[in-house]
């Protein structure tokens, strides 16, 4: 899956990612989010790299949470 932001009022400059999905052997499945951003000016890439990075934990922990509940509904 790609994922662009391309206009709007906030920090992510020409932001753009790809999150893959691998299964780990074991029934389970690993993510990988890569991403390549702009730093604005007047920030540092490591502060980017934080805000970026803290944003996708959030969404993936939110992915995951939400994978693991339809995993155990019973239809």
């Amino acid at each position: 899956m790609s994922f662009s932001v391309v206009g709007g009022d906030h920090r992510l400059r020409n932001y753009r990612s790809v999150t893959t999905l691998h299964g780990d052997g074991n029934g389970g499945t690993v993510v990988i989010e890569s991403y390549v951003v702009d730093v604005p000016p007047g920030n540092t890439k490591e502060e980017t790299c934080v805000f970026v990075d803290t944003i996708l934990r959030c969404n993936l922990q939110s992915l995951a949470q939400i994978a693991e509940n339809m995993a155990t509904q019973h239809y």
